[in-house]
């Protein structure tokens, strides 16, 4: 599948990256539009804001980020544990974990 991958400061790239497996109770979404939100361009700048927001330090960017975490697509794929209804449904993607 096709990404853009930020490769190093100031550096994006579309490269093949691979597909990732399905874990139970998940959905493969085919990302159609992605927003561009303030971390992404400061990944982009080479700076690390997880690590600053949460850890309280400074940390170097590790390689290939794929950025963009405010996306919508269409769901393509579903594992065991989801109902096949949700194949072809329009979704916005909450990016984080919520328990």
């Amino acid at each position: 599948m096709k990404a853009v991958v930020l490769r190093e400061q100031g550096k994006l790239e579309v490269l093949d990256v691979p597909r990732p497996r399905l874990s139970n109770g998940e959905v493969m979404v085919r990302v159609t539009h992605c927003g561009i939100c303030g971390s992404d361009i400061r990944y982009w700048k080479g700076e690390n804001p997880w690590a600053q927001h949460t850890l309280g330090e400074t940390r170097a960017n590790p390689p290939n980020i794929i950025p963009g975490h405010e996306v919508c697509g269409i769901v393509e794929e579903v594992a065991p544990g989801v109902d096949e209804a949700l194949l072809g449904a329009r979704v916005a993607v909450l990016s984080f974990k919520v328990d």
